[in-house]
């Protein structure tokens, strides 16, 4: 199962964003103490040169470009704490979604599994799927549930070697060779071999 989910990886790895991290804070909080020293000088009737005059084209530029980069610092660090957030969950859900014997996941079930807010579950797992950190799952359209796609279950069975005459219990993942020979085993039957 785990060959259909689990975690595909990020634009980022963990070490990198563990470095940009604080970088994108100290750019963020850079860019907001200029917006708001330019505030303060605009708000005590002096331009951003300090001159008691008028503010001219070169301080609303200024201000307009203290404001994108502030906005683009808190866009790229709610990015990054996005991303590491659903690379931090996305192992949890799939090793879960992996043992699962339903088709169907209740989105309570995923919550407590993942350790959200039932109602941060639906847009988190939203932005796992956008963001390709798992996979071959949907959303159902009430939200409620999670469907795998490409579901398959595993199936338990016993198994009967012709060669050895070992009998054992396998699943249906592992291969029809007998364990302690290696030769071809045949699956037993509830009505016999």
């Amino acid at each position: 199962m785990e060959k259909y989910l689990g975690e595909i990886g990020s634009s980022y790895s963990r070490k990198t964003m563990q470095l940009l991290t604080p970088l994108y804070v100290l750019f963020f909080l850079a860019a907001l103490s200029l917006l708001l020293q330019a505030f303060a000088e605009i708000s005590s009737g002096r331009n951003l040169s300090g001159e008691y005059a008028p503010l001219g084209a070169a301080d609303y530029l200024a201000l307009v470009f203290a404001i994108v980069l502030a906005g683009a610092m808190f866009y790229v660090l709610w990015y990054l704490r996005t991303n590491r957030r659903c690379g931090d969950l996305a192992p949890r859900l799939a090793r879960f979604m992996a043992m699962s014997t339903n088709e169907y996941v209740p989105i309570r079930v995923i919550a407590e599994i993942l350790r959200v807010k039932p109602e941060e579950t639906v847009p988190l797992l939203r932005s796992m799927l956008k963001r390709k950190y798992i996979r071959n799952l949907e959303i159902t359209p009430d939200g409620g549930q999670i469907r795998i796609l490409q579901y398959h279950r595993i199936y338990v069975f016993e198994v009967y070697c012709k060669n050895c005459g070992a009998t054992y219990t396998q699943t249906s993942e592992d291969d029809y060779i007998c364990q302690y020979c290696e030769h071809p085993v045949v699956r037993i039957t509830p009505n016999g071999r």
